[in-house]
This record gives C-alpha cells, structure tokens and sequence, in this order.
C-alpha cells in the first residue's frame, strides 16, 4: 500500500470514529425521551436546535423551527 493510502485510511478510521460518536449522542437522548413517554412522564423537556441557516435547500420538518 502507498503512505498516501495509509493516511486516508488512517483519517477515514478517525471520520468514522468522529461521526459514530456524534451519532450516539441524539439516539441516547431519542432513547432517554421515548422511555419517559412511554413511562408516562408528566414533564418531557424539549431538546434545543440549532437554528437553520438560510443557504438550506429543504425545508426543517414540521416542529424543528
């Protein structure tokens, strides 16, 4: 394998290190929230957004904004 081949795969291993873990953060939270409903919570807090900037080609889903 070529040094360049090596540090691509080097860097993809991080991406995808980087991206699993910004991943498990929203599905723990959607986890976390689907129990306190399911268990009848009285209280369930909303999570904050961050706003859309106005370059976004589709518009939010319904509830986001």
């Amino acid at each position: 394998m070529r040094a360049a081949d090596t540090e691509e795969i080097a860097q993809l291993k991080g991406d995808v290190e980087a991206l699993v873990g910004a991943l498990h953060q929203p599905m723990t939270e959607n986890r976390m929230l689907r129990r306190q409903l399911s268990e009848g919570a009285d209280v369930v807090r909303e999570l904050h957004t961050q706003p859309r900037t106005a370059h976004t080609e589709q518009p939010a889903p319904p509830g986001l904004m």
